[in-house]
């Protein structure tokens, strides 16, 4: 199963790159800046980022985790800029015995650094942290854990305990109406309070996307990848697609992916909703 999703996620990639070399002869076409739902924001510029990832079971499951994520960026004129991102969770449902359980994630505050290396590629560069603010007991502990391997198993580091340090590099190819990226990315713990914060932590996004006038369409892939540590721990893929349409400086987006692997695959789903305004 895992094959056939990258033998897909290639095919989706090839077919946007050529659509995208075919662009420059398409008249009356805008294409949007490029946008991504479940890649690392550092390729991308000034504004602000709301969404509400669900994840849930396919079968059998009558319950939800809801990972609330707020992110601000500014890049000035000369490519610099500063990021900070608020993460949550919370659970509804029977998992819980029917009460609501909330709690939130590490606080990320950090610099950025934009620069074009040729006229279509683009290269975002970011160094922060992740302060151990993430509180609550075991439950909520795991229930931020829990959503966040389902939605966004990149941002892991913001829900172990400890601080951690965050840098990442994001190359960006945009041609006519196409555009991919790449997002590299490795997570150092600085201080742990527990066994779960003393792994150094790698994640590799890969997406590509074709934007048509106001409307934009992804197809995203998530692995996380432990580089050291004394517990293993499985590398984690997560694959989906997005939509979303730019309006003047809001775009509202949908994003449906779901956990990959032997154990998983097809039992986890986790829908995205969420607004972009840029700056």
């Amino acid at each position: 199963m895992r094959f056939s999703v990258c033998t897909v996620f290639c095919i989706s990639a090839t077919a946007a790159l050529t659509t995208a070399a075919r662009a420059d002869v398409v008249e009356g076409v805008a294409a949007s800046r490029p946008a991504f739902a479940m890649m690392d924001p550092t390729g991308d510029g000034s504004g602000i980022d709301l969404q509400l990832p669900f994840s849930f079971a396919t079968h059998d499951g009558d319950g939800a985790l809801v990972r609330p994520r707020l992110a601000a960026q500014y890049v000035l004129d000369n490519g610099l800029g500063a990021y900070g991102v608020l993460h949550g969770a919370g659970s509804l449902g029977a998992e819980t015995g029917g009460n609501a359980t909330s709690g939130i994630g590490n606080f990320e505050l950090g610099a950025l650094y934009h620069t074009a290396l040729a006229p279509a590629l683009d290269l975002g560069l970011r160094a922060g942290f992740a302060f151990a603010t993430a509180n609550g007991d075991d439950l909520r502990r795991l229930t931020n854990l829990s959503a966040t391997t389902l939605a966004r198993p990149a941002d892991f580091a913001t829900v172990a305990p400890g601080n951690w340090l965050r840098l990442g590099v994001s190359p960006t190819y945009h041609q006519g109406i196409g555009f991919a990226r790449v997002d590299l990315g490795v997570d150092v713990p600085l201080t742990s309070r527990d066994q779960l914060g003393g792994d150094t932590l790698a994640h590799v996004n890969a997406g590509v996307g074709v934007a048509l006038d106001h409307l934009t369409v992804t197809g995203e892939l998530q692995t996380l990848i432990q580089v050291s540590g004394d517990q293993a721990m499985d590398t984690l893929y997560t694959a989906g697609v997005s939509a979303r349409y730019q309006l003047d400086h809001v775009a509202p987006y949908l994003a449906v992916s779901m956990p990959l692997g032997n154990d998983v695959t097809g039992d986890f789903l986790a829908v995205t909703g969420g607004v972009a305004m840029a700056l």
